[in-house]
């Protein structure tokens, strides 16, 4: 199951699309060209959802056929999002309790391009050793669940990114990153969104230059 997701008004290919076939653990996202693939999916009927930060969500529902190629082009609208203004302001000492209660990891693009990685996985074995592997329980010692099986949260540019069990490289290109921040424990994750990971991974995209 393949296929191509473009721009509705521009015709412009769209990266970083997220694909999910509802009800199972295949998914993938966009690169570059707007182009996704997902492997190995049996026959059967699925609703596929398609979901962009900056787009309306889309639902597209196919009945997949023993040996089929199944390609798609699907459009998608864009959605403008307008939110309130918002003034922040602190106490120095709240200011600083809040900065101790997330200490992240921040690795920066110059790291990443310097590890010569071109996986997002290689990049974080490479500079947050030990990543993969789930929190120490309170008197015991941390297990690792797996090669790609992070146990955190994943957030793409704000955007909360659902996580599909060998996907993690699908997610976004290295060469797009500018910088990842890893918020780890200390209570983390209640304060970004859904799910119990108590662990937060943010990844933050280059912005196109004007």
């Amino acid at each position: 199951m393949r296929g191509t997701i473009i721009d509705a008004q521009t015709k412009q290919p769209i990266p970083l699309v997220n694909l999910l076939l509802r009800s199972t653990h295949y998914g993938a996202a966009t690169d570059s060209a707007g182009q996704f693939e997902i492997r190995n999916v049996p026959a059967d009927l699925y609703i596929l959802e398609i979901s962009h930060v900056a787009y309306k969500k889309r639902f597209h529902v196919h009945r997949l056929r023993a040996g089929e190629r199944a390609v798609f082009s699907i459009e998608m609208e864009p959605e403008v999002i307008q939110l309130p203004g918002v003034e922040v302001t602190s106490e120095p000492a709240a200011l600083k309790r809040l900065q101790q209660a997330y200490a992240s990891t921040v690795i920066t693009d110059t790291q990443i391009e310097q590890t010569g990685a071109t996986r997002l996985t290689d990049a974080l074995r490479s500079l947050a050793p030990g990543i993969f592997d789930n929190p120490p329980r309170r008197g015991g010692t941390s297990r690792n669940p797996g090669p790609d099986r992070p146990q955190f949260l994943i957030y793409l540019d704000g955007a909360y990114v659902q996580y599909i069990p060998g996907s993690l490289d699908q997610i976004v290109s290295v060469v797009q990153i500018e910088r990842i921040e890893i918020s780890r424990w200390v209570g983390a994750a209640p304060n970004f969104g859904p799910g119990t990971s108590d662990r937060v991974l943010q990844i933050f995209t280059k912005k196109p230059k004007r």
